[in-house]
């Protein structure tokens, strides 16, 4: 007596194969989306933990401390760029300002070779599909003096600023009404940043300051 074959036929293969490729045709964008935001998150935390240090060791030393953005983190002489976004920034001891002026010595917002020290240097290897936007008067700088609040050249009164980081899905609605696709790094004129997800803050944000996502 011949034993059953355990076997498929080519009809079950070509069935499964057809519920395989609809599996994996609706969980590939969700997928793609999760490695964007999980992209998203990393660059925003990194920023925000940048803005940390900086306030960090500006109390602690009782010395200017300024996070800038740069065309070329990885030079050999790093320099601030008002004209670059913040996919790559340095974080410096910025103490060489005008000694003369009634606060002490102010840091200026540029990063000279011969007297700042570097704390913190961020390239963009990993994120180079983001865009960052600086709002207002950035300028492609942040600055926090000896007391935690943030500040401008020289002892220049500040304003609340924004960062926005932004990739080709801009400010959209993903995964909720309004949990943006984008996000926006708020710093407070005291010195306080957070990371904002709401679609409606960013709006907010790019009417205030006049600037959005690409």
């Amino acid at each position: 007596m011949k034993a059953k074959s355990a076997g498929f036929t080519l009809l079950e293969i070509m069935l499964v194969i057809a519920l395989l490729a609809i599996l994996l045709g609706l969980a590939a964008p969700s997928f793609s989306d999760f490695v964007r935001n999980s992209r998203m998150t990393s660059k925003a935390n990194d920023l925000l933990a940048a803005l940390n240090l900086a306030r960090t060791e500006a109390i602690k030393r009782h010395v200017p401390v300024t996070v800038c953005a740069t065309a070329d983190a990885a030079a050999v002489a790093p320099e601030c760029d008002a004209d670059a976004d913040f996919s790559q920034w340095l974080v410096f001891v910025d103490d060489d300002g005008d000694p003369d002026v009634a606060t002490g010595d102010e840091g200026n917002g540029t990063f000279e070779t011969d007297s700042d020290e570097i704390l913190l240097l961020r390239s963009s290897d990993s994120i180079a599909s983001i865009t960052t936007v600086p709002s207002g008067d950035v300028a492609g700088y942040v600055q926090f003096g000896q007391d935690g609040f943030q500040r401008r050249d020289l002892g220049a009164a500040p304003s609340d600023l924004a960062v926005l980081m932004c990739d080709d899905r801009g400010n959209t609605a993903v995964s909720g009404a309004d949990i943006s696709a984008a996000r926006a790094m708020f710093i407070t004129r005291t010195g306080r940043a957070e990371v904002s997800r709401s679609v409606e803050r960013i709006t907010d944000a790019d009417d205030d300051f006049g600037v959005g996502c690409p």
